[in-house]
């Protein structure tokens, strides 16, 4: 094996065989990190950029998208080690262009090509660094996805167990935390019969103590085997079902699992301290955005479940037929409300913590990308009252954020590899004119996956929209379990100051 600096002053990858390429990349990133050299690391993106650039073969994209995820994920690490007081710094740009990279693998058409472990550690990645930013909620899907793979890789079962624990730390509810704290125990008792990385099981064994501390009944013992759904009429039960699989109840509960008990909106936010000219406005603000989120939800099913035959509600319209295979009907509009009022929620989170944190601004310019920073000017940084704030739901809500992507060329730098496609998509519904097209009956694994777009309307494919729309519902759940939370660390914060305590806040390591 080549030594480290004859690694590092590597110029070129393009001319060897990929198998060859790939293998040196490897090498290179893990040598780098061992000996501390940043410089190794970033030469690696470079090599694997230019891979990328140059026309190499699909299948080999996720594995060469993965490898850069780890060489930011290096830098990440070797930075934190040199400077243990980043830890709560809010804007990270390796943990940023580490996700991208790892979503870019994750979402590529090619993934599910990757040899199982791979796939394992791309998706516990992912999972471990959004719940390390503060997006717990999200990370729970990407747990799933790699469980789903292997139900024995043993960093997925380990990794979720802590966040889960940090999860249950973050809620305000004492039956729920003891809940989550039953499931983290067989979680981790799990993990620890399985094969793990080298030195995680002693960490693992002081996590697994502090939950069995905290333990109380299991969600099992709680859901009664099904019995809060039982006497439900069919539809509404068949709508419960649906919504607990798909984990859009605002229920922390939901995230442990598609539990008949989960099926009840009980989040709310918790007892604050708050100026008798603001009285109960913010829960009044909340109450409005649960209730929101319940239209969004059921429209989204009544769009994804139409039944059989044709809604009387479209009867009597006539409407030309234009022969480009455009979708009408009330439940595919039903779905493009359901994506319209999704998108609406986050910005209005936005203004509610514009309203909380007494920013000064108009409230019209205010949105969810634009909130954090400075005159909502990323150039100028983030606000002093957010930068290396130890409050991890807010954290979380601030990288949700991130998400998404604004026409204000400020924000481009999203870390959602499609969210340009959303953020048109959306101003396409809301302002101009989409077009909805049947799905295409045969798609060949290499052919992009948007439908060519014509002169008139932005054109999707009726599973894009559907998929889109679900997922932004999800956001929008995670927004609103992050904000509730978010508040309920603030109202800690200041119990705590007001008694002359230091608020330490939370931080969840990984591995």
């Amino acid at each position: 094996m080549a030594n480290i600096d004859t690694l590092i002053d590597t110029k070129s990858l393009t001319d060897l065989d990929l198998d060859d390429a790939i293998a040196l990349l490897a090498k290179l990133i893990d040598g780098s990190e061992d000996a501390g050299r940043t410089d190794g690391l970033q030469n690696a993106i470079r090599l694997a950029d230019d891979l990328l650039r140059n026309g190499t073969r699909l299948n080999a994209e996720p594995l060469l998208h993965y490898f850069v995820g780890n060489a930011w994920a290096g830098l990440r690490y070797l930075r934190r080690a040199s400077d243990p007081d980043t830890e709560w710094t809010w804007e990270d740009q390796e943990a940023r262009e580490e996700i991208l990279a790892l979503r870019r693998a994750f979402s590529h058409q090619r993934f599910n090509q990757l040899e199982p472990i791979r796939r394992c550690q791309i998706a516990t990645n992912l999972g471990n660094l959004m719940s390390n930013v503060g997006r717990f909620v999200d990370a729970l899907a990407y747990y799933d996805a790699a469980r789903g793979v292997d139900p024995n890789f043993g960093m997925e079962h380990a990794n979720r167990g802590v966040c889960l624990l940090h999860y249950a730390r973050s809620l305000y509810d004492d039956g729920h935390q003891a809940v989550f704290a039953t499931s983290v125990v067989s979680i981790l008792e799990r993990a620890l019969s399985l094969p793990l990385e080298p030195g995680l099981s002693p960490r693992l064994r002081m996590h697994h103590e502090y939950a069995s501390q905290r333990a109380g009944k299991s969600i099992e013992d709680v859901d009664r085997n099904g019995a809060w759904l039982a006497e439900n009429e069919p539809t509404e039960k068949a709508f419960q079902l649906w919504a607990l699989r798909e984990r859009l109840y605002l229920n922390p509960l939901n995230d442990l699992g598609a539990f008949s008990v989960a099926a009840r909106d009980v989040l709310h936010l918790p007892t604050m301290s708050v100026s008798a000219e603001h009285g109960s406005g913010f829960h009044g603000f909340y109450n409005q955005l649960k209730q929101e989120f319940a239209v969004a939800r059921w429209l989204l099913y009544e769009g994804l479940h139409p039944g059989s035959g044709r809604h009387f509600a479209d009867k009597n319209l006539g409407l030309l037929d234009t022969w480009n295979d455009t979708v009408f009907g009330l439940a595919t509009e039903r779905v493009k409300l359901a994506f319209r009022v999704a998108y609406s929620l986050l910005d209005k989170v936005a203004i509610f913590l514009a309203r909380y944190f007494k920013i000064v601004r108009p409230l019209h310019k205010i949105n969810i990308r634009s909130l954090w920073h400075v005159n909502g000017q990323p150039e100028k940084g983030i606000i002093p009252d957010f930068e290396n704030r130890k409050n991890w739901p807010l954290r979380g809500l601030f990288w949700l954020s991130k998400d998404l992507h604004e026409w204000d060329q400020q924000y481009h730098q999203a870390i959602e590899p499609d969210a340009r496609d959303v953020a048109k998509l959306r101003n396409q519904l809301e302002h101009q004119y989409a077009r909805v097209v049947a799905p295409r009956i045969i798609r060949r694994l290499d052919e992009p996956s948007a439908v060519p777009q014509d002169l008139f309307g932005f054109v999707v494919d009726k599973t894009e929209l559907e998929a889109k729309a679900l997922r932004l519902l999800k956001t929008a759940r995670a927004a609103l379990i992050y904000l509730s939370l978010a508040i309920h660390q603030e109202e800690i914060q200041k119990t705590e100051s007001a008694s002359g305590g230091a608020y330490r806040g939370q931080f969840p390591v990984f591995d």
